[in-house]
């Protein structure tokens, strides 16, 4: 078990990003402290390159793939979490949660190296819109990677509990404005000295700062094929230089939020190219992205029963948060509020560190967090299929919801019982089934005497604090459990299996 000089065990806080991952930890003095590389660096790229010596993690991965070539290259894998999505790289067959593991390990590795000792116990963030299968996925990277006691906070609420520490906010609601890499949160938090009350949330697992990359990525293309005199056909089969020009275009979004236009050359097939954009011409490109963000966070605002007035600061984080000209359309949405950029790489690590704190240690931070998404099952209403909503999301955590079924028929064998996920509000009962997500399809065998429209069949849900799902149906004083993870949930074996995946990291 891994100690400080205390004698207490180290209790990390990790940011799994898209982009970056960051691990932070509280020392042996009480201080809260950003792991580093020995050049000084806080954050690890959360990029994978396999090779015939091993698996390389991090800056060095990303820089001998830009001259070797990305064929065994993987980055951007946290947007799969929970899915069937799979990539084989050198006749090895990875899944989301496999590669999020090496990069966990990785920072393990690193503590290791820098303190001596293996971490065992890890607060590890999530995105705010992360269901139940994303969240079942990130727990079980944390346990391949080596991990024994995992539990998860949402990124903003983190992120909000590092800016009150640094900045010893008491009281108040805050918006946390969170764009990551490859997720958006927008959470209102409401903030009581330690005790930190979630309120709403609003997000997307498929919006962040990748998606402003490629739409700067296209306009350095275009100009590039002007200046070079290529076709557009020639382009597309170019794959090298189209992945050079999307890195370009993440160091040129950096420039461009202190500059108003850039002049820079790309290396094309030997041949340097000259290009210039103007900042006004991104800002163009990105006006759509961007009014997206501040429509969810006026959902979020509304979703919490709150006004402008109600609310003491809004604060920017995550690493894409400096974004020419975001600050400005928040502050243009909520004027009269105070707007902070607040640590955009490693807020979520340090806060997950506090929280680490508290649940395995003697921290003094108590976090109430709310469910992510509205669980329904599907239902015949008036003749059509559609899914009755349950419970809905941003009902405070844990809970124990229940729903009553009562057979078609006499003497009925199973009950069919598909659950989904949406993002109804509170009072929206019904959604149609193209806007759920289906989590699991069930046929559950009834027991006992069975009448039509007189048995009850009880299914009852279990939410606990990391807004992981228990489904328990009660037919006849009979009691089953169901798996709700849409097949995350790996057997001991299996996690012995992806932990051979995870060793020669290099």
């Amino acid at each position: 078990m891994s100690q400080r000089e205390d004698g207490e065990d180290y209790c990390v806080g990790i940011d799994l990003g898209t982009i970056n991952t960051a691990l932070a930890f509280m020392d042996g003095r009480g201080d809260l402290t950003v792991d580093k590389d020995p050049d000084g660096s806080m954050t690890v790229p959360t990029s994978v390159l396999f090779t015939d010596m091993g698996k390389i993690v991090g800056s060095k991965a990303e820089t001998k793939a830009r001259t070797e070539g990305y064929g065994n290259f993987l980055s951007g894998f946290k947007r799969q979490m929970g899915t069937k999505y799979t990539r084989t790289v050198m006749n090895s067959t990875y899944t989301p949660t496999e590669m999020s593991a090496l990069v966990l390990r990785k920072m393990l590795l690193r503590f290791e190296e820098n303190h001596g000792v293996m971490p065992t116990k890890a607060v590890l963030c999530v995105p705010g819109d992360y269901g139940i299968p994303e969240r079942q996925a990130t727990i079980q990277a944390g346990r391949i990677a080596g991990l024994e006691a995992i539990e998860l906070i949402n990124e903003p609420t983190a992120a909000c509990i590092a800016y009150c520490k640094e900045n010893k906010f008491r009281n108040g609601n805050i918006i946390i404005f969170d764009l990551g890499g490859g997720t958006f949160d927008a959470s209102v938090v409401n903030v009581n000295n330690n005790r930190f009350k979630v309120l709403s949330n609003e997000g997307s697992r498929s919006l962040g700062g990748k998606d402003w990359n490629l739409h700067l990525a296209n306009i350095i293309q275009r100009k590039v094929i002007d200046a070079y005199g290529m076709t557009q056909k020639e382009a597309d089969r170019n794959m090298k230089m189209r992945q050079d020009i999307i890195v370009e275009a993440r160091r040129v979004k950096e420039l461009l939020t202190v500059r108003n236009r850039v002049t820079d050359t790309v290396d094309i097939n030997g041949t340097p190219v000259t290009y210039t954009i103007r900042r006004e011409e991104f800002e163009d490109a990105t006006y759509e992205l961007n009014m997206r963000l501040i429509t969810m966070m006026m959902n979020a605002l509304r979703s919490a029963g709150l006004r402008e007035k109600d609310i003491s600061r809004v604060v920017m984080t995550g690493g894409e948060s400096q974004i020419s000209a975001m600050m400005r359309y928040v502050d243009d949405a909520l004027p009269t509020v105070r707007t902070d950029i607040f640590d955009p790489f490693t807020s979520m690590a340090k806060g997950a560190a506090l929280y680490a704190d508290a649940v395995f240690s003697d921290g003094d931070v108590i976090v109430e967090p709310v469910l992510s998404k509205t669980l329904g099952i599907k239902a015949g209403v008036d003749g059509n299929e559609t899914i009755y909503n349950i419970v809905f999301r941003s009902t405070p955590l844990p809970m124990a919801p229940n729903a009553l079924f009562r057979p078609k028929r006499d003497d009925q064998e199973t009950l069919e019982l598909e659950v989904y996920e949406t993002k109804a509000n509170p009072g929206t009962y019904y959604t149609s089934l193209p806007y759920g997500f289906m989590i699991r399809k069930f046929e559950i065998p009834l027991t006992g005497k069975i009448y039509r429209g007189r048995t009850k069949i009880n299914v009852h849900f279990t939410v606990d604090l990391n807004g992981l799902v228990q489904m328990f149906v009660d037919c006849n004083g009979e009691v089953t459990e169901f798996d709700m993870s849409n097949g995350m949930t790996m057997l001991p074996t299996q996690i012995m299996q992806s932990k051979k995946k995870v060793m020669n990291i290099l």
